[in-house]
């Protein structure tokens, strides 16, 4: 009953259920990459010391995630969009936990992780979107997506940077 009233008899169109899945696969990546936004870079510097070594480290690891943005398409063709969403799902993890080790190698390997682990899921949902929502509704239901993944960037940079001192080494 009290979900019945929490929920819109319909998200642009879409059954309930349907639009809060499809919201869902936007706004919990979303909410990873805005908190992520800010505790990494504060990581890198607790590590290499100072804002120029973050900033190599950063353009390095970002010509290494481009290149593995770009084999998305490739995965997507040869495995399939579920398990480059799960493959997605799983690199988020493993990044997170090369975060944990506070080793330089690992540190950045978990940077280049998290950067393509975010796109596929990013694409991922968007195939899926394109997919399942008819033509008509995506037109109402694009601007609750870009709602629902914008919200996190709200107060995600900020949890971030309240969270950080309690997780730092």
């Amino acid at each position: 009953m009290i979900l019945r009233t929490l929920l819109p008899r319909s998200i642009a169109g879409l059954p309930p259920r349907q639009g809060v899945a499809f919201l869902s696969l936007f706004f919990f990546p979303a909410t990873a990459q805005a908190i992520l936004l800010t505790v990494l870079p504060l990581g890198a510097l607790h590590l290499l010391g100072t804002a120029r070594a973050v900033t190599v480290l950063y353009a390095l690891t970002g010509l290494a995630a481009a290149a593995g943005r770009f084999s998305i398409p490739f995965l997507v063709r040869r495995l399939g969009r579920r398990r480059v969403f799960a493959l997605g799902t799983l690199a988020l993890a493993a990044g997170s936990l090369l975060f944990a080790l506070d080793v330089l190698a690992a540190f950045a390997a978990g940077l280049v992780l998290n950067t393509v682990a975010i796109a596929c899921l990013d694409i991922v949902s968007q195939l899926y979107l394109l997919e399942h929502v008819p033509r008509q509704a995506l037109r109402k239901f694009e601007p609750t997506r870009i709602f629902s993944a914008a919200m996190p960037w709200t107060f995600g940079p900020w949890l971030g940077v309240i969270t950080h001192p309690h997780f730092e080494a």
